[in-house]
């Protein structure tokens, strides 16, 4: 020891609490097709930083509008509602188009929300056949490498204003939780050109969900982290009015939210469809709800059931995976794990679960080991993990009335 050292002060970091950023939000756009650009080839997946970036690329309103394409518009729209997305790019046709977004997202497994913009020009297929293609073609086969994608927004582009929504199918049968539909436009993109007059804001939808929590409805009136051009408000909504953007909100069939009766508005959310639609007396428009195309009584019947349950499933995955094929100590006298060994076990699991919990993304995160097994041979060590999801207030119903005095 010095005897004239006195006092030692040591650097100790982590204090702050400063994390590095989470993959929950990184994101997807594909724009269906697409015609080739020097700098975004057919199949080619970029990385932009922001709009300017994706404009060096040939991807500009110029581009929309010579090809009656909206690709420009659509990642206008993501930066717009998200400046700070991180953003891919793909450009395809509609024969390769899920071989390539497999592909995208193989290379780029940190990708979690995809939108495809379908820009159709003739007949559109029907949206169960597109679902079902979605997830046999692109959800299965991602699943194959244990790659999970929360969510697939995709546009209807095939109701005309003469479509009853009686008739349109219903999504809540196709049992696809990880696909959602959206069924909302902006009439003054749709009133550019003829070949937009269908589409559906694709783009819109990805900004406003990649901005948001796991845990959160994207059609949720305000936000936990909006964009700071909001920030002091307690609302965040797809309005612009400088920009001329949603100040008023249709559907895809060019079917004015307005217009809609109570009847019609309970039926399109009944069966799944998201469209944008605003509240008597509150200023701006929104995301109706965020259901998925699966049952509404399952447990991932909206998009954040599924980014949560997803969320979950891969930290857990990541804890444990480090202790795959290292030894575990029995107890000598059972032949069955050693309790404190499923006990550590259970801390390690339960780390990522608890992380959720400190963010506010779950209520609560359970693991279990039964320390009661017998690892011979390959078997596998069973993990029981529980979350508890948030609640979501879809509606207040307040009764008031008038009293002489309180």
């Amino acid at each position: 020891m010095d005897p004239f050292n006195g006092a030692t002060v040591n650097r100790v970091d982590g204090g702050l609490g400063r994390t590095t950023a989470n993959s929950d939000n990184v994101s997807l756009l594909v724009i269906g097709n697409a015609i080739a650009t020097a700098g975004l080839p057919l199949n080619a997946v970029k990385r932009v930083l922001d709009l300017k970036d994706l404009e060096t690329m040939g991807i500009t309103a110029s581009y929309d509008d010579v090809n009656s394409i909206l690709a420009h518009h659509h990642a206008s729209e993501v930066f717009r509602l998200n400046p700070d997305v991180e953003l891919y790019v793909v450009s395809t046709t509609p024969v390769s188009r899920n071989v390539e977004i497999v592909k995208a997202v193989r290379t780029f497994p940190q990708i979690k929300l995809l939108a495809i913009a379908a820009n159709v020009t003739a007949s559109p297929v029907a949206i169960a056949v597109e679902v079902a293609a979605l997830k046999l073609e692109v959800i299965d086969e991602l699943l194959q490498d244990k790659i999970r994608i929360d969510s697939i927004l995709i546009g209807s582009d095939q109701f005309t204003a003469a479509t009853a929504i009686s008739a349109y199918p219903d999504l809540r049968a196709l049992n696809t939780p990880n696909v959602s539909v959206i069924l909302g436009q902006d009439p003054a993109v749709a009133a550019i050109k003829t070949a937009y007059a269908n589409y559906a804001a694709v783009g819109t939808a990805l900004g406003a969900l990649s901005r948001r929590g796991v845990n959160e409805n994207l059609g949720s009136v305000d936000a936990n982290d909006k964009p700071d051009y909001a920030k002091g408000l307690n609302y965040w909504t797809l309005s612009d009015i400088a920009r001329g953007l949603f100040l008023t909100a249709a559907l895809q069939s060019g079917k004015n939210f307005a217009a809609l009766t109570a009847a019609e508005r309970q039926a399109l959310n009944e069966k799944g469809y998201i469209f944008i639609g605003g509240y008597a007396g509150f200023a701006g428009f929104y995301f109706s709800n965020s259901p998925t195309c699966t049952a509404v009584t399952s447990d991932y019947a909206y998009i954040e059931n599924n980014r949560v349950w997803n969320k979950a499933a891969r930290g857990v995955r990541t804890a444990l995976l480090p202790r795959v094929k290292r030894n575990v100590l029995k107890d000598p006298e059972t032949g069955f794990v050693k309790t404190s060994e499923a006990r550590e076990l259970e801390s390690v699991a339960s780390k990522p679960l608890q992380d959720m919990v400190n963010a506010g993304e779950i209520s609560a995160g359970d693991v279990y080991i039964n320390p009661a097994q017998a690892l011979v041979g390959e078997t596998a060590l069973e993990v029981k993990a529980t979350i508890v999801y948030n609640g979501i207030v879809f509606e207040f119903n307040v009764d008031l009335s008038g009293a002489q005095n309180i």
